[in-house]
């Protein structure tokens, strides 16, 4: 993580990690990031919202133009090996990627959210997809469904 430059104190204070599958999952890969980005920094500041890309993405110049702000995870390091760093309140938002689930075997009582995408292509495995994440407690929603989930707990916390 040295090598990496991943500064602890950092990670400790992020509120929201984007988790991202491979570019070629996504029919608009850059139109998801924003959809989640706008959605995410409504209930933060940009800079507690942490991105972690598939190690192979090519995005992540476009990644660190688009969201100067925000905390670019190193996508050469396992997610398994940052998970410790985040503080108990941290929220993970993916899609299909197994990290998701890394996070949920290794802090079941962690908040995290699967963002359905539309794409014709996956449609086939979308059941069976829904029943492996409802067995492990992770709930899959729609964009607005994230934004209202986020609302109530934005007021639940203010009480």
């Amino acid at each position: 993580m040295d090598e990496a430059h991943i500064d602890r104190a950092t990670l400790s204070s992020v509120d929201f990690v984007v988790l991202l599958t491979h570019d070629s999952h996504y029919g608009d890969a850059e139109g998801h990031i924003e959809k989640l980005m706008q959605i995410l920094s409504s209930h933060c500041a940009p800079e507690r919202i942490a991105i972690k890309a598939h190690p192979r993405s090519k995005l992540l110049a476009t990644l660190k133009a688009r969201y100067p702000r925000s905390v670019h995870l190193d996508n050469r390091v396992g997610f398994e090996l940052l998970l410790p760093l985040f503080e108990e309140h941290c929220v993970f938002v993916g899609d299909v990627t197994s990290a998701l689930f890394t996070i949920k075997w290794f802090k079941p009582d962690r908040r995290v959210f699967a963002i359905q995408v539309e794409q014709p292509e996956i449609a086939h495995f979308a059941a069976p997809l829904q029943k492996l994440f409802t067995s492990v407690d992770i709930r899959q929603l729609t964009y607005q469904q994230l934004d209202a989930e986020l609302a109530q707990a934005d007021g639940r916390q203010r009480m």
